[in-house]
């Protein structure tokens, strides 16, 4: 079982020059607890009021919260985003995608 029991959630990045996703995964299962991606429909319309791309720092952030609003539906406490050499949490991107889920009330681990 190994550490599965202290990080139950892992978040998973998936960061192209077009778009950004993100998947909240139950460690033990392998089973994606919430999704978001800026190749959603909605996303997108939205985006494209502010004037944002699907690919940029606001889109990193608008994935962020949806991502937040969906695990805080499935009952996510906490994930665990692993720090990945060359994307850390300072990074523009992914940095935005983090205090999103921050602030929608998701917590580190």
């Amino acid at each position: 079982m190994g550490r599965f029991h202290l990080r139950p959630y892992h978040l998973r990045l998936f960061l192209s020059n077009r778009y950004t996703s993100a998947e909240v995964i139950e460690r033990a299962t392998g089973r994606v607890v919430a999704r978001a991606s800026t190749m959603e429909r909605a996303a997108k319309r939205a985006l494209a009021d502010v004037g944002a791309s699907t690919s940029d720092r606001v889109a990193s952030a608008h994935v962020g919260k949806l991502l937040a609003e969906r695990a805080a539906a499935n009952n996510v406490p906490a994930v665990h985003v692993p720090k990945t050499p060359g994307l850390g949490y300072g990074r523009a991107r992914v940095g935005r995608l983090v205090d999103a889920l921050r602030a929608g009330g998701v917590g580190l681990v």
